[in-house]
């Protein structure tokens, strides 16, 4: 590779990790999957995942497709669930200190999506693992810490 090359390959890479701090701690993790909720409730799908991207270890053409389907499918799903209204997590749970899930109610005017942000940390730093989310609301009940009144 000659040099000319080698530098416009380190620009690129600088580039796409350009404005992303490192996730160093679970904190950060929590902050990120929050900041892609704000950014989803107020249908900014490309922005959300962007801001996801530079910490998933995924090729971009993968997620690239995953954020096309999923813009598809929730204007699907908009006149049938209505417009956002807002979020709360509900969840939280950890496996030891490798790996850490988030689980999202995503408030809508007529039904809930459940939205699940997965991070793992294979050595020093934290990793998206995986993004999900469906309509299964339902299942938020089994999640959620329910209080006796």
């Amino acid at each position: 590779m000659s040099r000319l090359q080698t530098l416009a390959a380190c620009f690129l890479i600088a580039c796409g990790t350009a404005g992303a701090s490192d996730l160093a701690s679970p904190s950060d993790t929590k902050e990120l999957a929050n900041s892609a909720m704000r950014l989803i409730i107020a249908d900014k799908i490309n922005e959300a995942f962007a801001l996801l991207k530079p910490h998933w270890p995924m090729p971009v053409s993968e997620i690239d497709a995953l954020v096309l389907t999923t813009i598809q499918q929730r204007n699907l799903v908009a006149p049938r669930f209505g417009k956002s209204i807002g979020f709360e997590l509900v969840h939280e749970e950890a496996l030891s200190d490798f790996a850490i899930r988030y689980t999202f109610a995503e408030k809508r005017e007529i039904h809930a999506l459940r939205w699940q942000f997965t991070f793992y940390k294979p050595s020093a730093l934290w990793k998206v693992n995986s993004v999900t989310w469906d309509d299964n609301f339902g299942m938020l009940f089994s999640q959620w810490r329910l209080t006796t009144r």
